[in-house]
């Protein structure tokens, strides 16, 4: 396998050639990438009897799908009184340029007759995106239950690749660990007062008769609700990694200074707390 670090660089810039459209560049950021998720589809496909032509596609065709969702959910219905014709057009942008991406990643896949795989990820989105409905309109009301719905979020796409390439071993570890990077972002947010989905749904759990505005001790409350979860997942999470056996070192290795920087991240909670 080539180099890690440097396939995974030239694997962004095939996936950004792909989805950077002059018109939506201008007047949209560049598409995100997440590197974790990048990361975790090389690693579970880097050992099979694929083509280069073919790992490109299968990995650059997922992300694309990753960047359609995500793109989408920073899209809000909410239409405010001042709102500029700026901002109606870069939400309107937003939206086609998710449908966009949705295209791209048909089109690649249809183009070397891998319906079967298109299926396997239409499955996933299907998925992903009725777990984002319950997220969304506040409708679950057991913490256990919306951990599970922010599993299914963050990592249908990659599990039904591991389905597909029959790769199940990686499973836990890779839901697992989408999981606890949403937790510590979700986390962020609320303590910086920003907008977290996963943070209303907290609230309407474990405060349901409060209306808008939290106090700091409820949010602070919130927060080390939160801490819990990382905690445990990050137990679940580090469990998984060892029933993994990469042949790869370059994988191994970043798979240890993950482990290494989510196990510093879960230890400050426990002292904080």
């Amino acid at each position: 396998m080539k180099d890690l670090n440097m396939y995974m660089e030239e694997l962004k810039s095939l996936i950004i050639s792909k989805a950077g459209h002059p018109y939506l560049l201008h007047f949209l950021d560049k598409p995100f990438i997440d590197d974790n998720k990048l990361f975790l589809l090389v690693s579970m496909l880097e050992d099979l009897d694929l083509s280069d032509e073919e790992m490109d596609k299968f990995i650059t065709s997922t992300m694309l799908v990753q960047i359609a969702l995500d793109t989408h959910e920073l899209v809000t219905n909410t239409t405010f009184k001042n709102e500029t014709t700026s901002i109606l057009r870069t939400r309107q942008l937003s939206v086609l340029a998710g449908d966009y991406y949705s295209g791209l990643y048909y089109k690649i896949l249809s183009d070397i007759s891998q319906v079967p795989l298109i299926q396997a990820l239409a499955g996933a989105i299907k998925d992903i995106n009725e777990q984002k409905i319950k997220v969304y309109q506040s409708t679950i009301e057991d913490i256990n239950v919306l951990l599970d719905s922010i599993r299914i979020i963050e990592a249908s796409l990659l599990l039904s690749i591991a389905d597909f390439f029959n790769k199940k071993i990686w499973s836990d570890y890779v839901s697992n660990l989408l999981l606890l990077n949403r937790l510590i972002d979700e986390k962020q947010a609320i303590e910086n007062k920003n907008p977290s989905p996963i943070g209303e749904v907290l609230k309407k759990i474990l405060f349901p008769n409060v209306g808008m505005h939290l106090t700091d001790e409820q949010r602070n409350f919130i927060v080390r609700t939160l801490d819990q979860c990382i905690i445990q997942v990050n137990n679940l999470t580090e469990q998984a990694r060892k029933s993994l056996s990469p042949i790869n070192e370059q994988v191994k290795i970043r798979l240890d200074a993950i482990g290494k920087h989510n196990l510093v991240i879960a230890n400050s909670f426990v002292e904080e707390g």
